[in-house]
């Protein structure tokens, strides 16, 4: 029997039905065991957010500070195959994910183990995706897939539906619709021929063929340029205090004023230097996407 680790956290629901999707294939058999482990922290951040909250929480996520988990227990000394679904925060991996990877009893249990990451998210995964190769390289995890589902709404819109679903919680048409979620499915599918096989080295491509993932010019250079802004904007606030400081409060408040309006100047800015790149620098872009593509 094929021991398979699925690690998450969903707190809106979409990426648990995101999940319960992939493993169908999975789920329909009784040669798998799956050993779900919902991740809790032992200070859950509040749904619907508000607004200190969720910026507060932006430098430990940024500078992926672990915060202490409940207590969780594996099944099994070992796996098979990792699922690792997750929801990228401000460009980076969730700290839940964060502090599950880094966790003291993670790493013999990561350490040469296939990993499939399975992402649900708003539209920018990039940048959260390169810091989370990081994190499995440090603990030699051996990522073996990625694929990523996202909003299909124009950038400017989800930003607006996606900030309804997290201070009001009025999903309306914000989200992974229905059908790229039920599609999933058939991408579990190839990664369970490969655990069959357990032959792994042709996953990705397999994936890629069936559209696993997209990655769109303006939204790569959109999130290229954010990254390195939040880096610097975490540490001005975290240099005032840790998560929470009464100290650091009124930076984090300038955040939640300059970011939404900013994002709405620079993606259609970045839009238009997209076109520009396109005609000048079209070899290099190509590259990086097929590059941030590959595991």
């Amino acid at each position: 029997m094929k021991k398979i680790l699925v690690p998450y956290f969903s707190q809106t629901g979409q990426l648990k039905r995101i999940i319960d999707s992939f493993l169908i294939p999975f789920s329909s058999s009784n040669q798998y065991d799956i050993d779900f482990i919902e991740l809790k922290l032992k200070k859950p951040f509040p749904f619907p957010w508000n607004a200190m909250d969720f910026f507060d929480a932006m430098p430990e996520c940024v500078n992926e500070i672990p915060a202490e988990l409940e207590l969780f227990n594996f099944r099994h000394t070992n796996y098979d195959l990792i699922i690792l679904p997750y929801q990228p925060w401000f460009l980076s991996p969730p700290i839940h994910i964060t502090s599950f990877l880094k966790h003291k009893e993670v790493e013999d249990i990561i350490k040469d183990t296939p990993i499939v990451t399975l992402i649900g998210c708003r539209n920018m995964w990039v940048m959260a995706h390169e810091k989370l190769k990081k994190q499995f390289a440090d603990i030699e995890g051996k990522l073996v897939g990625n694929i990523a589902l996202v909003d299909r709404a124009s950038n400017l819109k989800s930003v607006i539906t996606i900030l309804m679903w997290m201070f009001y919680n009025k999903k309306g048409n914000s989200g992974v619709s229905d059908e790229d979620i039920k599609r999933c499915s058939v991408l579990g599918e190839l990664v369970r021929e490969s655990l069959e096989s357990d032959t792994f080295d042709s996953l990705q491509v397999k994936l890629l063929e069936e559209k696993c993932l997209e990655i769109k010019p303006n939204l790569l250079l959109l999130e290229q340029r954010g990254s390195k802004a939040f880096k610097v904007y975490a540490n001005f606030i975290a240099a005032k205090g840790g998560a929470g400081a009464e100290s650091r409060k009124l930076r984090v408040k300038t955040l939640l004023f300059i970011l939404p309006p900013m994002i709405f100047i620079l993606s259609p800015i970045m839009t238009i230097m997209t076109w520009f790149f396109l005609v000048f620098k079209k070899k290099q872009i190509e590259q990086q996407i097929v590059n941030y593509s590959l595991v």
